[in-house]
């Protein structure tokens, strides 16, 4: 059985995308391929707040399908439907309440060994408030459409360990509201257990960014998720995972800290 091993790395170490080369080398240090897995506690969800937190619990349903083209180009899609705990039920419930209505984007895709590039000009979410306090049940369902762009490199770095990084950018169109922008970076490490199964890790943040930007936030959201997945199939992958997401409102003194269950399905034609 592979053992899982965390390592936990000075509270001084920071990650920007200048030292994403010495990020790599620290990590190669890090790991043993003899006896055991290290995983790497990439994070930033543990971030000091002082102001008023509204915790939740959720779960988070995705369904990813990818139709391929030839080696390097591949139509790709994906289906999201989320629920909540409601504020005067039991926290712990997490289907009592909307948080996303049945929403997706539709896209294409560029890979080479080590870089994908993702384009989703289609992209429809139908988002309800967090339920944290009373003030958010007055609050509307927002319709938003949010072409995305995305760029990851990936790279082996051990025998079964391989590290993922991503950025993006998100323009945000809402109705009677003008246009935001949100820029994402993701850090993701992975860890084949099997031929069929594997396990990862990943922290990402979202920044409000150009254009409108109504309020400097440090950050609006940042998420962990730890999750293993395998194939059930040679079509479908199915995979499950804890996430938890730390998010900043406009306020800037309130807090939304989400724990969620994920599960996601991606399915190959």
């Amino acid at each position: 059985m592979i053992k899982l091993v965390g390592q936990v790395f000075n509270a001084n170490f920071t990650v920007s995308c200048k030292c994403i080369i010495t990020f790599v080398q620290k990590l190669r240090s890090l790991i043993s391929c003899r006896h055991s897995f290290w995983v790497l506690l990439f994070f930033l969800s543990s971030l000091t707040t002082v102001g008023q937190h509204y915790v939740h619990s959720s779960v988070w349903l995705r369904l990813a399908p990818t139709w391929e083209i030839n080696k390097h180009w591949n139509l790709t899609a994906d289906l999201w439907y989320r629920r909540q705990n409601d504020l005067h039920g039991s926290k712990f419930n997490a289907l009592a309440a909307p948080l996303l209505a049945p929403s997706g984007r539709i896209g294409v895709n560029y890979r080479t060994k080590h870089w994908s590039f993702a384009l989703f000009p289609v992209a429809l979410y139908r988002a309800f408030p967090a339920l944290g306090k009373e003030a958010d049940y007055s609050r509307p369902r927002t319709n938003e459409l949010r072409p995305t762009a995305l760029i990851e490199w990936s790279q082996a770095l051990l025998r079964h360990l391989s590290i993922r990084i991503r950025g993006g950018y998100e323009y945000r169109r809402f109705a009677g509201i003008p246009p935001t922008g949100r820029a994402r970076f993701r850090v993701l490490i992975r860890r084949d257990l099997t031929s069929k199964m594997y396990t990862s890790l990943w922290n990402e943040t979202l920044l409000p960014v150009a254009p409108n930007v109504a309020v400097q936030q440090t950050y609006e959201i940042n998420r962990t998720n730890l999750a293993i997945g395998g194939n059930l199939n040679k079509y479908l992958i199915l995979e499950a995972g804890y996430q938890f997401s730390h998010r900043q409102r406009r306020s800037l003194s309130e807090f939304d800290e989400e724990h969620a269950l994920t599960v996601t399905g991606y399915y190959r034609f």
